[in-house]
């Protein structure tokens, strides 16, 4: 269920900026189904079949926004399902992704360069 796994991301994006998992079940088993999907791509990143390089490039930043809501999936999973962590190959992926660093203006140590710029364009120079 292509909504159900939309709907999951998004609670785990939630999750990682408020530090806590919804309380709603079927939220969590959501959030399982996305989270399934993501350790998909990252197995894909691993066997070589999609480029780390381009997964890292065009997902870092999701990758490192997910970061929390997944580490409390796992604390969830092994503490009220007493399993081991589903998602090894996800688990490296959002590693290589916290220390990943593009030439783009995400990754800039510049605050002020990373800011959007509104109104006008300067002139053209020559």
């Amino acid at each position: 269920h292509q909504q159900d796994v939309i709907h999951g991301r998004r609670l785990l994006y939630e999750s990682s900026q408020r530090g806590k998992l919804p309380e709603n079940e079927e939220d969590i088993h959501n959030m399982f189904r996305a989270l399934t999907r993501f350790d998909t791509a990252a197995t894909l990143v691993r066997s070589g079949l999609v480029p780390k390089r381009w997964m890292l490039e065009t997902w870092h930043l999701a990758l490192r926004e997910l970061d929390v809501g997944f580490r409390l999936m796992v604390k969830y999973q092994r503490h009220d399902w007493r399993t081991a962590n589903y998602w090894p190959d996800l688990t490296d992926l959002i590693e290589e992704a916290r220390k990943f660093k593009c030439k783009k203006v995400c990754c800039s140590r510049n605050l002020e360069e990373a800011q959007p710029r509104f109104g006008p364009s300067p002139p053209p120079s020559s």
